[in-house]
């Protein structure tokens, strides 16, 4: 992507990309470099007591790494999660909302050592919170970024 893709762009994409995204309504609500904000419905996500299905809280919390680089055009790179570290605090009774931030500049200068060196890794931390703000969930995602091919 050369230019700044928009919120619902980054949604379809993601949703064609990876069809169980798509299937739990995760929500691209804001996209901006080194920003990220996203939801997921507890409509269609509830499991058998009526709050939300644990795995669809763990798609909303492996998603922002992979979508960080695709808010700064042209840094030609693939994210790839390498490990998730997530710690329920309370069950999910609303949509979940999870913001996620990556100082632009630092996400250039991965973006430039994955180019020289083959990859490059960060570590982002989470948290989803619920329509009160209270958290639901905190989350250690790392990631590696690898050149993109062709």
């Amino acid at each position: 992507m050369s230019e700044q893709p928009t919120p619902a762009q980054v949604t379809e994409f993601v949703h064609a990309a990876v069809p169980a995204v798509g299937r739990l309504g995760i929500e691209v609500l804001d996209l901006s470099p080194g920003y990220t904000r996203l939801r997921v419905p507890l409509e269609g996500n509830s499991n058998h007591i009526g709050t939300m299905y644990a795995g669809a809280l763990m798609a909303l919390a492996e998603l922002p790494g992979g979508l960080l680089p695709l808010a700064i055009p042209d840094l030609a790179v693939v994210p790839i999660v390498t490990d998730l570290q997530v710690s329920f605090v309370r069950a999910a009774r609303t949509d979940a909302t999870l913001a996620a931030h990556l100082d632009p500049d630092e996400l250039r200068a991965l973006a430039a050592r994955a180019h020289a060196e083959g990859k490059a890794e960060f570590v982002l931390d989470t948290k989803a919170i619920d329509a009160d703000g209270r958290t639901l969930m905190t989350c250690r995602g790392t990631y590696q970024l690898r050149p993109a091919r062709g």
